[in-house]
């Protein structure tokens, strides 16, 4: 074996998906192996057979646009002669891998001077049948692909293997019904950003999307629908949208790489520890959270797809606590930047949803978290705002975690939990009319309460803003004709229904939930002033205690209630 054959198979790594394993040589190694002092050594014990100077012949190898590759595959098979063929032929690794088909060999690769020069170098005159097979089969270990930033999309052979190191445990796989997630790292040397592990080798989140019984037409449509809105998110470079890295077939599968998420979603976040102490810099790092997380749902909702002259318009419609992913931030060594991720149920809408009169197709989403007319009417196209009101639910537990902890939040979560049907939605419909539920508005008077948040606080302001522009059950659209006001009437039927009534342009001031754009406005200018060296109002009473959250009977709000800090 020679010197270069032994350093490819010493740099050789494998990788592990469902008891398949693959192995492929980093691009990395590959070019430490293949250096141009090994690439001349190797050369010159082939010097005999050889009539082209070993000098030209190393340049071709390793120069810009060569045939590494190639010669790599050449060696494995111990045929490092045929390099010569390859150099003659003009046959380099931009025109791998090659395919055999009935005796006839052809680059996967399409064009036609990749064609005539894939014939030459794999003529008959220079390969014997079984010698050819050994190539082919050989090839992909060495093309694992490289993911650049430029490219999104790609497309590979079953056969492919990619760059992606032994796998994590399988605890770390997260299941849904359409997708599974798992956690790799990423040979550095095929993709030079995001986090990475205690080698530097990028660490990436996988997912593979499944079909669920889909035929394959809907399924490949589905796929497609995810891509064009992952590329959309892409095109935002937005530090608050999830980035992919890349979007790719693998024979029939679907995958897709985003960076690995350190800190888990936002639920997590909650979950695992308490918030620490109310200072300033933490009350600033959490509205600034908040801002980046509406200004995103602005670019969202304005973001426009296709051609200039479409209107197409995306909303989310699936944003909960788990589709918030928690990233390491660089200015701070303890609190997570916050990021929308997980676009699956994302759709992208020909015209303003809220003036379209078919209903939209995509049902997929969290109950816990769907407004009220996605109760009411099933029929009605669900608008961008259907976003907003997910986004103040979102918004209400994170001022719970932050004012009272983990295990409050948890306590509300149960309050709100209606015990018949087990689901834990914001609001109720009752008598064919919906409001807040009494157990959500409970915890939003308890806050009015708490000593720490009176008016004239940033934390008071916040809380009214989501209880007067997001949490809002009356959505009032930007028709042309006078704006009408929806409210909900049983119209002698047990079905809820949403009966629209005429209104003046100034009327129902207040019942309007925000839309993305006033939500960011009026957050960032929340931020202004509570923060700076001399802020207009103060992020919190500071000498006050915390009261804990209410007590689980639904007792007077002024029942006494021993006071702790944290």
């Amino acid at each position: 074996m020679g010197h270069c054959r032994r350093l490819l198979d010493a740099a050789s790594a494998t990788t592990t998906k469902n008891g398949a394993t693959d192995s492929f040589v980093p691009l990395s190694a590959m070019q430490k192996a293949l250096s141009r002092e090994n690439v001349k050594s190797t050369l010159e014990c082939h010097r005999d057979k050889l009539s082209t100077p070993i000098s030209k012949l190393v340049d071709f190898v390793c120069g810009e646009n060569g045939a590494m590759r190639g010669f790599a595959t050449l060696v494995w098979i111990g045929k490092v002669k045929m390099i010569e063929v390859f150099y003659h032929s003009g046959f380099v690794d931009s025109m791998l891998p090659i395919c055999v088909d009935d005796g006839n060999t052809r680059s996967i690769a399409p064009g036609p001077a990749n064609d005539k020069a894939t014939k030459k170098a794999f003529s008959d005159k220079h390969w014997k049948e079984h010698v050819l097979g050994n190539f082919e089969s050989a090839q992909w270990r060495f093309l694992a692909p490289i993911f650049s930033e430029k490219a999104f999309e790609y497309k590979f052979a079953r056969q492919c293997p990619m760059p992606f190191l032994t796998g994590m445990a399988t605890e770390s796989a997260k299941s849904t019904l359409f997708s599974v997630v798992e956690e790799r790292s990423m040979d550095k040397s095929h993709l030079q950003r995001f986090s990475h592990d205690e080698n530097g080798h990028p660490r990436m989140a996988i997912k593979f999307l499944k079909n669920q019984n889909r035929t394959d037409k809907a399924f490949e449509e589905a796929a497609a629908e995810e891509a064009s809105v992952l590329r959309m998110f892409r095109d935002l470079n937005d530090p608050h949208l999830i980035r992919a890295v890349a979007y790719y077939t693998k024979g029939a599968e679907h995958f897709i790489i985003f960076p690995w998420a350190d800190g888990g979603n936002l639920r997590e976040f909650w979950m695992k520890e308490n918030p620490r102490l109310l200072d300033g810099a933490f009350l600033s790092w959490f509205l600034e959270q908040l801002c980046g997380l509406a200004h995103a749902m602005k670019r969202l909702h304005a973001a426009k797809t296709g051609s200039a002259k479409s209107d197409n318009t995306c909303r989310h419609g699936d944003l909960k606590p788990e589709n918030i992913l928690c990233f390491a931030d660089a200015n701070s060594h303890t609190q997570p930047w916050l990021v929308i991720a997980d676009v699956g149920s994302a759709r992208v809408h020909a015209q303003a949803t809220e003036f379209r009169n078919d209903p939209t197709r995509t049902v997929v989403g969290t109950v816990m978290y769907e407004p009220p007319e996605a109760v009411v009417d099933k029929t009605k196209p669900r608008s961008r705002r259907y976003d907003i009101w997910s986004i103040g639910c979102i918004y209400l537990e994170f001022l719970i975690w932050i004012l009272y902890g983990k295990d409050e939040l948890s306590r509300f979560e149960t309050d709100i939990t209606n015990r018949q049907d087990r689901s834990g939605q914001f609001f109720e419909v009752a008598g064919g009319t919906a409001s807040l539920k009494p157990s959500v508005q409970r915890w939003i008077d308890w806050i009015r309460k708490d000593e720490r948040c009176p008016p004239g606080t940033a934390v008071r302001e916040l809380l009214e803003h989501i209880c007067s522009k997001l949490l809002v059950i009356e959505v009032v659209t930007a028709m042309k004709q006078p704006k009408r006001s929806m409210t909900l009437h049983s119209a002698s039927s047990t079905t809820p229904k949403i009966v629209e009534t005429s209104a003046n342009l100034d009327s129902n001031p207040g019942s309007d939930r925000a839309t993305a754009e006033v939500m960011d406005n009026d957050l960032r200018s929340l931020l202004k002033k509570a923060s700076g060296p001399s802020p207009a109002i103060p992020w919190i009473n500071p000498r006050a205690l915390s009261p804990g959250g209410p007590q689980r009977a639904l007792a007077p709000l002024t029942t006494g209630i021993g006071s702790h800090q944290w």
